[in-house]
Formats: structure tokens, sequence, C-alpha cells
């Protein structure tokens, strides 16, 4: 065994190696800013305490001639050192990854731009890109050129040479020539041909039509494309350069904790890896108010009547102004209601689906009993339902079960996000302190304009009050009709003009939980 004069330098050493483990995780913890003032106090005692607990451990192990006890203290030194060290490093990457998580999200640069399809008809022999060597590819001229130009790009690169295309001016004719076997492909823009089922003209589009294959384009690569190119940004069904670039809306806050803000909620409704422009099934103003600790859910439904800023205030449906960018619905929203629209936070389903997941499922309410309609094999009782992602994605999507439809189903979106901001805030230690994984989860599917510091803010607040919220919840409703949209001026598609009077109620629900109100459900009923 190493005599006192042997031992000494040794333990000096992993004195040192356990200290420099513990200053890396202090300094991450610091770093990464949510942990209040009363935590960190906490954290810098543990850690203190497991320094002088090792340096007890290995001190009283140095004797000129060690007892077998002594020397049993040794050994149990070195492994509890080694073991406090592991913890640390761990601890700090994790730390680590949680900083890079909440950076990344705050980027919303690492979004697709779009993905186009190659729809072929559904009966059509061909399987893959390769099978449709010879095919004439129908697409638009004058719209969306950046997109088309990377797709063909890649199609050419997979076939090897050049492909034959028929040009058309808008979406339909384009759709039309498929159907009609004039061009044996098609190249759309995803989030477009989504619009073609909801028209009277196209309403079996999803029947006859088949995907045949996606071409992903990144932000990146369009940035590439469009420097050296140029193309089109117009819509697809008007008449070239009659589409507005909308640009930033939001205007944050000076203090996140202190001030009361407003956060649009945008649900793509795409399953892609990463988020790309398409239209927003979900519409949710969130009104926070810190400092009374109150939050209004307002759910604006997805087929609202309402000017699209990006068209000049042409008339079109709310879900297709998330076609022109997040950017464009946050102007409509604004003006509907009068007020000013602090941040943003778009989710996809996969995201959606992950979140819930990460946060080991919610608790929702569900006024009535009801099958899917949409999915099979999924019920919900008249109730409280614990759910996972899979099932709260069919229950946020599901219309066809009520008798009010996309009413019912605003409804049980706002339920949904109550039920994950009640279990965000519940107290639970395991998910207060799990934010940055449940946020790493949703890498690519979730982007947000708040900035990191403001997430740290929103955290820390919580943590260090632990404060219960009051949640409300109220939606604006109007009357089903058909009408011609900015989007697709050629088809009527079925729209739901505005009730003033609930549009009215919602902008003083939205001042009075500025001002530090505390709704009731007499003021959302």
């Amino acid at each position: 065994m190493f005599t006192k004069k042997q031992w000494l330098p040794f333990v000096i050493l992993i004195l040192i190696i356990q200290a420099a483990a513990e200053a890396m995780i202090v300094y991450n913890v610091l770093k990464l800013g949510m942990l209040p003032t009363h935590y960190l106090v906490l954290l810098f005692a543990v850690l203190l305490l497991l320094m002088v607990i090792t340096m007890l451990l290995l001190w009283m192990g140095i004797d000129k001639e060690a007892s077998k006890k002594k020397k049993i203290r040794r050994i149990f030194g070195i492994v509890f050192a080694a073991i406090i060290v592991i913890i640390s490093v761990f601890g700090s990457s994790v730390v680590e990854k949680a900083i890079g998580a909440i950076n990344k999200i705050t980027d919303d640069n690492s979004s697709l731009e779009a993905s186009v399809g190659i729809y072929v008809l559904k009966e059509d022999r061909a399987q893959t890109v390769a099978d449709l060597k010879g095919y004439f590819f129908g697409i638009m001229e004058g719209f969306d050129d950046v997109n088309t130009k990377i797709a063909t790009d890649e199609i050419e690169a997979t076939l090897g040479g050049s492909i034959q295309t028929s040009l058309y001016s808008s979406i339909t004719e384009v759709a039309q020539s498929l159907y009609d076997g004039v061009d044996g492909a098609v190249l759309i823009n995803v989030a477009y041909a989504d619009l073609l089922s909801e028209s009277e003209e196209f309403s079996d589009w999803e029947d006859k039509v088949r995907l045949l294959y996606e071409v992903e384009v990144s932000t990146d690569k369009y940035n590439q494309y469009a420097a050296e190119y140029g193309g089109g940004e117009q819509d697809p069904e008007t008449p070239a350069g009659t589409t507005v670039a909308i640009q930033d809306q939001t205007k944050p806050v000076a203090s996140i904790s202190e001030e009361p803000f407003i956060i649009y909620v945008s649900g793509s409704d795409t399953r892609a890896k990463v988020l790309k422009k398409s239209r927003s099934d979900v519409n949710i103003l969130v009104v926070v108010n810190p400092k009374s600790k109150m939050v209004l859910l307002l759910n604006t439904p997805r087929d609202y009547y309402v000017p699209n800023p990006a068209g000049n205030g042409t008339m079109d449906k709310l879900t297709h102004l998330g076609l022109y960018g997040v950017n464009n619905s946050i102007k409509a929203l604004a003006d509907l209601y009068d007020c000013e629209v602090n941040y943003y936070g778009q989710i996809n389903f996969t995201g959606f689906e992950k979140l819930i997941n990460s946060l080991g499922g919610i608790d929702v309410y569900s006024p009535k009993s009801f099958n899917s309609g949409n999915v099979k094999g999924y019920h919900f009782d008249k109730g409280m339902n614990h759910m996972d992602g899979a099932s709260a994605l069919v229950f946020v999507r599901e219309r066809y079960a009520f008798s009010d439809g996309d009413n019912m189903r605003g409804k049980n979106q706002m339920r949904v996000i109550s039920a994950i901001i009640k279990k965000m805030t519940s107290g639970n230690s395991k998910v207060l302190m799990n934010y940055s994984s449940i946020i790493d989860s949703m890498s690519g599917m979730f982007v947000t304009n708040l900035e990191s510091k403001d997430i740290e803010d929103l955290v820390k607040m919580q943590l260090g009050d632990n404060a219960e919220w009051t949640i409300k919840s109220y939606g604006v409703s109007g009357y089903g009709t058909s009408a011609k949209t900015y989007s697709m001026p050629k088809m009527r598609c079925y729209v739901m003009k505005p009730d003033s009077k609930t549009v009215k109620k919602a902008t003083e629900l939205i001042d009075r939980v500025e001002r530090g109100d505390i709704l009731t459900d007499d003021d959302v009923n």
C-alpha cells in the first residue's frame, strides 16, 4: 500500500479532478440560467458537502502505518470520488445539451422551406422516381419557381437526363392535366396540393391521386437557388407579382416574466421531420399575464374568412394564410383582434406527439363520449381521459364526430393546450427539471422566435414561485358558407364568416387579461 508520502499527492490529484468536474457543472448550470437563487444555493451546498466528504475519506486514510480500516476508507474514498466525478460530468453534458436544444429551437432557420410532391394517378404503374423516365411532368409557371427548379434538378439527376415538362398558369390546370392523362406526373408544392381536396372540383383528390415522392427543400438550398436563379413567389392562382411578402410582425416585451404578452401558437398540418411552410390547422393566441398568473387561450377556427395580408387584403381561409409564412397569419389575427402579438411558436403533428409523450402523457377532459371518425380504434369517454401523444393528436383533429364540427375541434385543441400548461406548471419537479430534454425531443419540429433568455426566465419564474395558474378558453364563432378565396380563387371552398359579436368579446377578454383581471367561467361562456 502507498506510504504517507506517496499517498498525499494522489489525494490532492483526486480532489482536483473532483473539484474540476463540480466546477464544470456549476458553470453550465449558471450558463443555462434556469435555476432560481435558492436552487443554486442548494446545488452549491450539496457539491461542497460532497467535496468535504471525499476529502475526509481520503485524508483520514493518510497514516504512516495505515490500518486495515483506514485502507478500506481509502478505497471507499476513491470509489466515492469517482462516482461524483462521473455524475458531475454526465450532469454537465446534460445541461450543455439543454443549452444547445434551446438555442436550436430559437433558431427557425432549421426548418424546411417546402416539400415538392411528385403526384401520379393512384393506378399508375410507377412506384419510384426511376420509373418516371419518359413521362411528361405538369408544372406551374410563374409560381414557386425556386422550389420547382430544385425538384426538377433532383429528378433529372435521378433519371440521368432532362425531363419533359408542360407549363400551366394555375394549380387547378396542373391537377386537371393529371386527371385527363395529358401529363403522367405533376410537380406541386405539397402545401398547395392539400388545398385541392378542400375544393368542390377536386374533392376526390386524395382518392384518385398518389404522392409518389417528396423533394424536401431546405432553407439553405432554397436561398442558394433563389440567389442564382431568382423565381416567383406569387400565388398559384393569381396573376404574377400580386403576393406581398409579410415581414416580422412580432413585438417582444422588455421582460417576459414581468409584462403581459401574447404568443401565437400555430399547428402545422404536416408530419415532416422538420417544419416547413404549410397550412395552419391550429390557430390559438395564448394571452399571458405573468403577474396575475392568468392565461387566456383564444381559438380562431381554421376556416375563418379573413383578409389575407399577403394578398393585399383579399379574403381567404385562415388556414391558408400559413402558406405565406407565420407572420402572415400573425398579422391577420392581430388585425382581427386589434392586439399586438409578441411571439410565435409553430409545431407539427410529429412534434406535438413527442411533446405529449415526453411529458409522460396528459389528462384531458372531454365533455362527451365519442369514437374517432378519422382514425379507427380510438374512443374517448365523457370526463377525464389520460392521453399519450398519438391519442391526443386524434382528439384534437376530430371534427366528424360532432354536430358543430370545427367549433368543437377548436375547443378540444384548447383543452389539450390547457392540459399541457397545467402539466408543465403543476410543480412536478420531474417535469420542471426536464424542460431541456422535452425541448430537445422536438428538435426541428418546433420553432419559436422566443429568445433563449425568455425561455430561461419563464422556467426560472415557475421554478421560483411554483405558482398555480388560472387558465380559461374562449373561441370565436361564425356561420358556414361557400366562397372563393385568395389562395384558390377559381374554386369555391367551405369558409366560416365571422360572428362580429364573438370577435368583439374576444378583443375585450384580451384587454382584460393584459390589465390584470382574473377571468371566470362566466366571462368566457
